[in-house]
Order: structure tokens, then sequence, then C-alpha cells
């Protein structure tokens, strides 16, 4: 009785694995196991990825050798300007003209005393209200040894 639930245990067993094996299987022809080898093949897939590497290394080179163009603008407005201490230009214009007036004697002493005036620094502006500024820079590359 053992030795019969043995050999039916045995023959379910082997059934089943004939079975399992029966409905994973493929039938190939030559064509079909070509194309599923290559398909499947690790080191083609890395061979097709270099050689799009190698594609793209052509086309970052070629880049390297267009030219480039760069554009910029800029607008700045101040709505009070700066102003900045600068020499009095007016009194120290004014000052030595009657100076050389006195030294030639065109004038007389009391007249250059009342004329002077007093020296110091003014505040002055040296910036425009509106700023423009507008570029364009167009380079070339001569030589590359990557291109």
């Amino acid at each position: 009785m053992i030795k019969k639930f043995l050999l039916l245990s045995l023959a379910l067993v082997v059934f089943n694995f004939n079975s399992a094996q029966a409905q994973n299987s493929k039938i190939y022809n030559l064509d079909a196991a070509i194309n599923t080898a290559l398909a499947n093949n690790q080191e083609i897939k890395i061979a097709a990825m270099d050689i799009d590497k190698a594609r793209f290394a052509v086309k970052e080179a070629f880049g390297y050798a267009l030219p480039s163009v760069d554009v910029s603008a800029s607008f700045s407005h101040y709505i009070t300007k700066p102003k900045m201490p600068f020499i009095d230009f007016e009194a120290l214009l004014n000052n030595y003209s009657y100076a050389v007036l006195l030294k030639e004697k065109l004038v007389d002493t009391n007249t250059f005393e009342n004329a002077m005036l007093p020296m110091g620094s003014k505040l002055q502006s040296f910036s425009q209200a509106n700023n423009y500024e507008a570029k364009a820079q167009v380079s070339q590359i001569l030589f590359n040894s990557a291109v």
C-alpha cells in the first residue's frame, strides 16, 4: 500500500513538472532564436549605448565650433540723483580772475576783497536720471583641440 502511494505521488510530481515545462516552453526557429538572443544580449545593448554616447560627443564638439551670441540690456532710474561734494569751481575761477586783475592793477584792493567768494565745496551730481545700456557680443573659438 505504501509502495502504491509513493508510486502514485511520484507519477503526479513528474506529470506536474512536465506540464509546467510544457506551459513555459516556446518553439523557436533559427530567425526567432537569433532575434531573441540579440534583443536580450547585454553586450549589444551596451555597445548601442556607446554608439549613442559617441554620437552625442560629436554633436557637443560641433557645438563648441559654432559662434556664440550673447545679448543683454539694462535700465536704471534714479528717483533722486546721488550727489557728492566737489570743488566749487565758480568760487575758484572768480577768486583767481580777481587775483589776476589785482596783479595787473585793473582793480583796487577794496574791490578785490569784496569780490572774493569763500572757498569750499558744492554738492554735484555726476549721474543721469535714466541710464540705458544694451550689449550684443558675438564670439568664435578659432582653435579647440576637442573639435
